[in-house]
């Protein structure tokens, strides 16, 4: 019975490492008061360790910083800089298959797009 429920266990630990497969490159398109934007995300996951860079069609390329992948969960930061002022973009977003599911938060606003993995 004790052997039942580890191997039990071990699928299950396989089966939630596997369904966070987010290393790669994706691409979303959003819109944000009228005006269209797109980002491309390109994860290395080193572990729970999300690292990489998004380019943004607003900002250019920025390192993700902060970044944790739990499951199919990840969330990271990027600093971004407009007419000298900096300030930090927070992501969030939930992979299933080759969609991902982005939430991105500054200074109280949300605007949320899903991503494509690009093959």
């Amino acid at each position: 019975m004790v052997r039942r429920y580890f191997l039990l266990f071990l699928v299950l630990t396989a089966l939630s490492a596997a369904g966070a497969e987010v290393a790669g490159k994706w691409h979303g398109r959003f819109e944000v008061n009228g005006e269209p934007g797109e980002n491309t995300f390109e994860f290395k996951v080193d572990g729970e360790k999300l690292t990489g860079t998004v380019t943004s069609s607003r900002f250019g390329p920025g390192p993700i910083v902060e970044g944790v992948v739990k499951g199919d969960q990840i969330r990271f930061a990027v600093l971004r800089n407009f007419q000298g002022q900096e300030f930090k973009l927070l992501y969030s977003g939930k992979v299933e298959g080759d969609i991902l599911h982005v939430s991105i938060e500054v200074e109280g606003n949300q605007i949320s797009f899903d991503a494509r993995r690009v093959k």
